[in-house]
């Protein structure tokens, strides 16, 4: 299929996408011709579907702030209009599935998407959508799936990063009477998750008019006013958690254990959880064992551990994740839900949008793996055209000059996955070792 290389000119230009460039492209040979275009890609995958009966797929990767989630909402976009324009279902209705998936985007990006240094809306998480067509070239439905949400982001911050951007649009957007049942306030820097970073706006953006139309997509989405609120409770539970601190049980030490020492961010987050405060504080500070025995693992003896105000505030942090984690999860099932018919006698053009490459000051684990998502994109780059490109010249007996392909890909997926000395085989095997860290790793190299 064509290769596009797009650049990305962090303005609008004027004429260049819109309703009147995708009539242009239509039906024409643009992905072929002397002019490139991020539409005219979406017509060739469109034009194969029809002319080949098979599926299509567009893959759209580049470095951090290279405009992937720009491109990607555009070959949407060009896809739902072409569908219209054949006298399928069309996307000013706002109950068509065609439209749904376009309102997706607002929602995905304010829970999935961030400021960084290098990208103001950074896509921190990769996503695959399936666009499904009836034969007649109708848009039918649409299927996302999700990959390596950066859970990391949720409680630790580089100075020049947001979080994600939802923190920032509930507490600016919010009405009064909203953040006063989620007991919030309006100003980012109360919230140590958010205050970590001095870098809390994005110039340009307004997270409150963000908000409201984050909140008008979920509507158009067919999310209850029950679904939305149960969504932005458990944001402002993260938000809470992150400002709950831990003292040691006895200041003397004679007696192990902790205790939350700020009762009133306790008592926020446990009011938004649904659960009293007593019972949070106890899951906080309290490790719970429970042993099984016998063939069919029934329940043994209960452990209750007291943890020290550092493994506390670890427990806290996973916690914080895990919501984050799940409530994300729960969303790209809930939009699914939405979007999603029989994949019975369909056919799909899927669009993979992958993570950016990218380079923090502080790299957690997760970002090794969108980076190792990177290269192994490129590697299968490079096989697609250049390695097989070569073999058919060969097979055909064709003269080839040769490209020179560079080994830096193929040595560092070496490095990373080769068994069993590779980084991930090691990590693995140290983490099947009890309170394993990184000194660990280093011994056992």
């Amino acid at each position: 299929g064509p290769i596009l290389v797009s650049i990305n000119p962090y303005r609008r230009i004027p004429g260049l996408y819109g309703e009147e460039a995708i009539n242009g492209v239509i039906g024409s040979q643009v992905y072929g011709g002397e002019k490139p275009h991020v539409y005219g890609v979406a017509e060739r995958a469109f034009a194969d579907l029809e002319d080949t009966g098979k599926d299509q797929s567009v893959i759209v990767t580049g470095e951090s702030g290279a405009g992937k989630t720009e491109a990607t909402k555009l070959v949407l976009e060009y896809l739902t209009t072409r569908s219209a324009a054949r006298g399928g279902q069309g996307h000013d209705a706002e109950s068509t599935v065609s439209t749904r998936l376009l309102e997706a985007n607002p929602v995905l990006e304010a829970f999935g998407n961030a400021k960084t240094a290098r990208n103001d809306n950074s896509s921190r998480f990769g996503k695959l959508l399936k666009v499904q067509y009836a034969p007649n070239g109708d848009i039918v439905g649409g299927e996302l799936t999700d990959y390596l949400l950066e859970k990391s982001r949720v409680v630790n911050l580089s100075e020049t990063d947001r979080n994600y951007h939802i923190f920032y649009q509930l507490l600016s957007g919010a009405s009064d009477d909203l953040r006063g049942r989620l007991k919030l306030t309006s100003k980012p820097a109360d919230y140590k998750i958010l205050s970590q970073s001095q870098s809390r706006t994005i110039p340009g953006v307004n997270d409150k008019a963000e908000f409201e139309v984050v909140s008008s997509a979920l509507t158009s989405l067919g999310f209850s006013s029950a679904e939305e609120e149960s969504m932005m409770k458990l944001v402002a539970t993260i938000l809470h958690l992150g400002n709950i601190t831990f003292e040691p049980l006895d200041e003397t030490k004679s007696e192990s254990g902790s205790l939350v020492s700020s009762p009133v961010s306790l008592k926020a987050a446990a009011g938004t959880l649904s659960v009293s405060a007593r019972s949070l504080e106890e899951a906080l500070c309290i490790k719970t064992m429970q042993t099984t025995r016998g063939a069919g693992q029934r329940s043994g003896t209960v452990y209750k551990l007291p943890m020290e105000p550092q493994q506390c505030e670890a427990c806290c942090k996973s916690l914080m994740k895990e919501l984050y984690a799940c409530l994300f999860s729960w969303l790209i099932r809930r939009i699914n839900k939405s979007t999603m018919v029989s994949q019975e006698g369909t056919s799909m053009i899927a669009l993979l949008d992958i993570f950016g490459f990218e380079v923090f000051e502080t790299n957690s684990f997760e970002q090794l793996c969108i980076n190792y998502a990177n290269e192994a994109l490129q590697a299968f780059y490079v096989d697609c055209t250049f390695v097989a490109d070569e073999a058919l010249h060969v097979a055909e007996g064709v003269p080839w000059a040769g490209v020179a392909i560079p080994a830096e890909t193929e040595q560092m997926l070496t490095l990373l996955t080769k068994p069993p000395a590779g980084l991930f085989a090691t990590l693995d095997s140290v983490c099947r070792t009890p309170q394993a860290t990184g000194a660990t790793r280093t011994r056992t190299r």
